[in-house]
């Protein structure tokens, strides 16, 4: 039986490096990089130390700006789409988020953490697209309570009728984000298939569905002016 080790794995290139630096700086420990990644702890501290990274102390996860409690009510249209759209496209795992998409969809991440959770976390651009990885405990318990969970996705919970198509709209989104990457997991296109919003044309329910969002996040600033001037 031939046993894979550390030294029999392809050599890291560049885009691994980018990505292991990444997932250090966005606040993940030595141990979650090394599981994320399959590779060895010396190999994540000895990357991290060529790069120029300093190392934290163990126990000291970075700390960022964030709206934790975004998902605890879905009281608009923009967070019931923003639901969808975690739903599909993100990985969780006990103490972090990972959303990604392709070149073309690149900017949906990066939208979501700055200009709605209000995060300054770091953003991983690869040759593949964008990684965004956000460390909160509260948040993913706030969306294991919505039905989105590590290892498993239930629609709409709890979510009310009026907004069930912003919703799915959201659904398709992060399907089409990342639908194109390396490691797209069958598990998501499973969950889509089982909810019977697989369409036969991908491309124009993601063009609905980018529309919704542009509609809703427009919405949103007007109101939000309205607000600040009343």
């Amino acid at each position: 039986m031939f046993i894979q080790t550390e030294k029999t794995r392809r050599k890291i290139d560049r885009e691994e490096e980018r990505q292991i630096t990444g997932l250090y700086q966005q606040g993940q420990s030595l141990a979650q990089v090394k599981d994320r990644t399959g590779r060895s702890r010396k190999v994540v501290r000895d990357i991290l130390l060529r790069n120029g990274i300093s190392l934290r102390p163990a126990g000291s996860p970075r700390k960022y700006r964030l709206d934790e409690a975004y998902f605890d009510q879905i009281d608009s249209g923009l967070k019931a789409l923003w639901l969808g759209f975690v739903t599909t496209n993100a990985q969780i795992t006990d103490r972090s988020i990972t959303l990604q998409a392709t070149d073309m969809q690149s900017h949906i991440p990066e939208l979501f953490v700055r200009q709605v959770l209000g995060a300054d976390c770091p953003v991983i651009r690869t040759e593949t697209g964008t990684i965004v990885t956000i460390n909160s405990t509260r948040l993913i318990q706030s969306l294991a309570g919505k039905g989105v969970m590590a290892r498993d996705r239930h629609p709409c919970v709890g979510l009310p009728k009026a907004y069930h198509d912003p919703y799915w709209a959201g659904v398709y989104l992060g399907l089409y984000a990342r639908r194109r990457l390396r490691d797209l997991d069958g598990k998501f296109v499973r969950f889509a298939d089982t909810v019977h919003v697989i369409s036969a044309d991908v491309e124009l329910m993601s063009e609905w569905a980018s529309c919704t969002l542009e509609w809703l996040m427009a919405k949103s600033h007007e109101e939000q002016k309205t607000l600040s001037c009343s």
